[in-house]
């Protein structure tokens, strides 16, 4: 297993945010609960979120003390490279509402890039 993309590529495409500096990073063994959940979708190569970015409000911000977070989720080795080419031109369209979200906004908020394995492709939700 792989992280498709690395600190150094995200700093590339949001480090000129005003958000960037109250960030977080987070790199999870995978994206479910549980890793036996996580083997099935991998054995049956199931689209799952590689990445999301999150914006938290000011009431649940003190308990996680960051508000915006990344959280990336591994692939395959052999598809990483795949993943990064497929996830990198999202990352215009995950800014964008990042940035669209009003600052006295109280909602949490957050966007993700959907992996599909079997075909090598990425999606927004």
């Amino acid at each position: 297993m792989a992280f498709p993309v690395g600190y150094e590529l995200l700093r590339e495409h949001f480090g000129a945010t005003s958000w960037w500096p109250d960030a977080g990073f987070y790199f999870h063994d995978n994206p479910s609960v549980f890793a036996s959940e996580f083997a099935q979708i991998l054995k049956t190569r199931q689209s799952y979120r590689i990445f999301q970015i999150e914006r938290r409000p000011d009431n649940v911000m003190h308990l996680l003390k960051k508000r915006y977070s990344f959280t990336i989720c591994p692939v395959v080795r052999e598809l990483r490279s795949i993943a990064r080419e497929a996830l990198t031109p999202l990352f215009p369209a995950l800014r964008q509402f990042i940035d669209g979200i009003p600052v006295s906004s109280v909602d949490r908020r957050s966007i993700s890039a959907m992996f599909d394995p079997s075909d090598g492709t990425c999606r927004v939700e």
